[in-house]
C-alpha cells in the first residue's frame, strides 16, 4: 500500500490461481484497504455527528487474495460502548459484495453474499472523527460469531 493504494501483491511461495476465479485488476483495487484498515472509519470534521452517515458507505477491501466491498447500511443509533470509549456508536449491517480474486461458484462465496446477519457497530473515539469497530456479528453454518472489543 502506498498513499492508500495497492501498488504490489507477491506470494511467497509463488501461488497458482485458478482460472475459475475472476482476475484481480488495477481498477478492482482502487479504494481497495487491507481489512484490519477497514476497522477505522472517518467522518469529514464538519459531519462528525452524522453517525448515520458513518454506515452509508462501501467499504472496498483486498484481504491479498481477493477483493470485496461492506456495504453499510444504518441499524441502529446508540448503544452499548466498549469500556474506555465515550464517544456514541451506531450499528450498520454489512453486505459482501465479491469484486475480484473469487470464484463465482464457490458455495462460501454465495453464502457470504446471501448473509445478511452480518453487523458492526462502530464507536466514535471520544469528540474526534474517527470510529472504530467494537463489535461484529454474524451468522455462519455453525452457529453466531460475535467477537466484541471489550
Amino acid at each position: 500500500y502506498k498513499s492508500g493504494n495497492v501498488v504490489g501483491v507477491s506470494y511467497e511461495p509463488e501461488k497458482v490461481r485458478s482460472p475459475s476465479r475472476l482476475p484481480i485488476t488495477p481498477k478492482s483495487l482502487e479504494g481497495a484497504r487491507d481489512p484490519a484498515s477497514g476497522l477505522f472509519l472517518t467522518m469529514p470534521m464538519n459531519m462528525k455527528n452524522d453517525l448515520a452517515g458513518v454506515c452509508g458507505r462501501n467499504v472496498r477491501l483486498f484481504d491479498g487474495n481477493e477483493v470485496y466491498d461492506l456495504r453499510l447500511s444504518l441499524v441502529e443509533i446508540g448503544g452499548p460502548a466498549p469500556s474506555g470509549i465515550t464517544g456514541p456508536t451506531v450499528t450498520c449491517s454489512a453486505r459482501y459484495v465479491p469484486v475480484a480474486g473469487h470464484n463465482p461458484d464457490d458455495r462460501s462465496i454465495k453464502r457470504l453474499q446471501n448473509n445478511k446477519s452480518m453487523r458492526i457497530t462502530f464507536a466514535r473515539l471520544g469528540d474526534t472523527n474517527a470510529f472504530v469497530a467494537s463489535r461484529l456479528s454474524f451468522r455462519t453454518g455453525f452457529g453466531n460469531l460475535v467477537v466484541a472489543a471489550q
